[in-house]
């Protein structure tokens, strides 16, 4: 019996799926030096599939980006959205952002690789700079809030901001130099935030 077209679409779907996650681990590899044929290779498809989805390599590339803002920005909304203090807030999103680095570390270093593309088309780059932008305004609130609720420690917005990217910064780096080693040990999320918040008390 002849596959039906919602069938074919699901196929199609995947397909494409599979391809974009073979590329993002290429891309993290090898940056811009990546080539369309290791990308079809890591995703065990031929050489001309990839061409089916994305017409050009500059394209299948756009679509990585896009579809890792769309992904962060999903995670950064559910931890904001979900309601509570300040401090519960901040704890989320840390952890969440912790735990993505430690789950999909080539994730990450793709989108460093995109970053340092001086070929992006201007919007894809002012997408990459206006997220950006949003996930260290979002940060910086929750700790200035935190703050006035005496859940997140005293010290200068600004100079807790950039600690606490520093370090996710160096959990991307490390997390994906040394993703197939058992020997180091990802922190979780909790030694992080022990950085920032005040111990709760309890009644």
């Amino acid at each position: 019996m002849p596959r039906t077209e919602a069938a074919n679409e699901q196929i199609r779907r995947e397909t494409a799926s599979r391809i974009l996650a073979s590329a993002r681990a290429v891309y993290a590899r090898k940056g811009g030096a990546a080539t369309v044929a290791e990308i079809a290779k890591e995703a065990g498809v031929s050489q001309g599939l990839p061409y089916r989805y994305f017409r050009t390599k500059q394209e299948l590339f756009r679509s990585l980006i896009q579809g890792i803002l769309h992904d962060q920005s999903e995670s950064t909304g559910w931890a904001q959205s979900s309601g509570g203090s300040p401090g519960e807030r901040f704890e989320r999103m840390v952890t969440n952002m912790v735990e993505l680095r430690r789950m999909s570390p080539e994730l990450f270093q793709a989108f460093h690789q995109g970053l340092d593309r001086r070929t992006l088309p201007a919007k894809l780059r002012q997408d990459i700079i206006q997220h950006g932008q949003r996930v260290r305004l979002t940060l910086r609130h929750l700790i200035e809030e935190g703050q006035a609720t005496g859940e997140i420690v005293e010290g200068n917005p600004d100079q807790l901001l950039v600690a606490l990217l520093a370090i996710l910064e160096g959990l991307s780096r490390i997390g994906w130099a040394h993703s197939a080693s058992e020997e180091v040990a990802f922190p979780e999320a909790k030694i992080v935030l022990r950085m920032f918040l005040r111990e709760r008390r309890t009644p």
